[in-house]
């Protein structure tokens, strides 16, 4: 089991960047913005947490996860693995 507390930038990235305020036409861009703006240890950091996430294999802890910190409501499974596989992989 994960405790939230090993997902530190992945909490920053959608509280500040990919929240309720943001499109998800949009998150290209804020993968690039966010690789552009933050040092090389919060984008390894980010994509190592998004693996660790995605080996458990808990979708509702996911789900549960970016409701929470960026306020979104995914119901689909599938658009919550695509958005994280796509930050972790244009990162």
């Amino acid at each position: 089991m994960i405790d939230e507390k090993q997902l530190c930038t992945l909490k920053y990235f959608f509280e500040c960047y990919f929240n309720v305020s943001t499109n998800y036409s949009e998150l290209d861009k804020l993968i690039k913005e966010y690789k552009k703006i933050e040092s090389e240890k919060y984008v390894k950091d980010l994509k190592e947490e998004i693996r660790l996430v995605l080996s458990i294999n808990n979708i509702e802890f996911i789900r549960d996860f970016i409701k929470k910190y960026g306020m979104r409501n995914i119901k689909d499974d599938s658009k919550i693995k695509l958005i994280l596989n796509r930050i972790m992989n244009n990162i």
